[in-house]
């Protein structure tokens, strides 16, 4: 339990990750999820989880260009969603709202059970009128952080929380820093742990490590903030046109080569 934030640039893959998380938690193991879409429509998520579970060219699939045998899993994705899954696209919601959304699934779910709450992304939501009335952004985002602070504790949620990150990173083309989080200061203190992702191909097709290894398709997952844990990093192989993150092996370079 508690709150995790993940932040990249776009195209970086964090709502592929959530994704990710998504197909292994809700569909595959049948746990109990609630995904706030503020971005994304609920049609374009259950696109995104065709793709990631069946990999299926995403592409393919917004463009209608989908073989007989692509067409034929994508249609296989109604059998694999439960009830243990709500998706939820409204737009602007507040933490109130999520906090009554919630109240009524617990009427369903003991408190005991844990519950994965996902939301895409933090800087989409909106805040109440008392919240907003002569207040900075910052304040309203302090504001936001603090009440899906709090609901995690009340009914035992682990919140995964996407954010954006500020144009400084995309200028200097770096490694993002958890100071790169827009309104950092809040998001940093009301989460737990801070996760940022970095894809060094994504400001050189070319690019390499320390090694000259070709870091094509890799993305770096960077714990920045991790309450009482370690801090560090590792390497995923994130396949695009999928929506999946991939475990990556340490010999993967010396064994496969570079990444497709």
């Amino acid at each position: 339990p508690g709150v995790i934030v993940i932040g990249a640039l776009p195209s970086m893959g964090k709502t592929s990750l959530i994704i990710n998380m998504l197909v292994h938690n809700a569909v595959k193991n049948s746990h109990p999820v609630v995904f706030f879409s503020l971005e994304m429509s609920a049609t374009q998520i259950i696109k995104n989880i065709a793709a990631n579970y069946h990999e299926i060219n995403t592409m393919a699939i917004r463009d209608g260009g989908l073989s007989d045998e692509d067409m034929a899993k994508f249609k296989q994705i109604k059998f694999l969603l439960k009830d243990n899954l709500v998706i939820d696209d409204t737009a602007g919601i507040t933490w109130n709202y999520i906090d009554a959304k919630l109240t009524k699934i617990r009427k369903k779910i003991p408190i005991t059970k844990q519950i994965i709450v996902m939301i895409d992304y933090l800087q989409l939501m909106g805040n109440t009128e008392d919240e907003i009335k002569g207040k900075t952004d910052e304040s309203q985002m302090a504001a936001r952080c603090k009440g899906l602070m709090n609901l995690w504790k009340k009914h035992n949620l682990c919140i995964i929380e996407l954010s954006q990150l500020g144009r400084e990173v995309a200028k200097e083309r770096r490694r993002p820093r958890m100071s790169d989080l827009k309104e950092s200061g809040a998001i940093e203190a009301n989460a737990n742990s801070v996760w940022l992702l970095h894809c060094p191909d994504y400001f050189d097709p070319k690019a390499t490590d320390n090694e000259g290894r070709d870091m094509k398709g890799i993305c770096e997952i960077i714990a920045d903030k991790n309450r009482g844990g370690r801090k560090g990093f590792a390497y995923t192989h994130f396949i695009k046109k999928y929506s999946k993150f991939e475990n990556l092996s340490k010999d993967h370079w010396e064994n496969k080569g570079s990444i497709i």
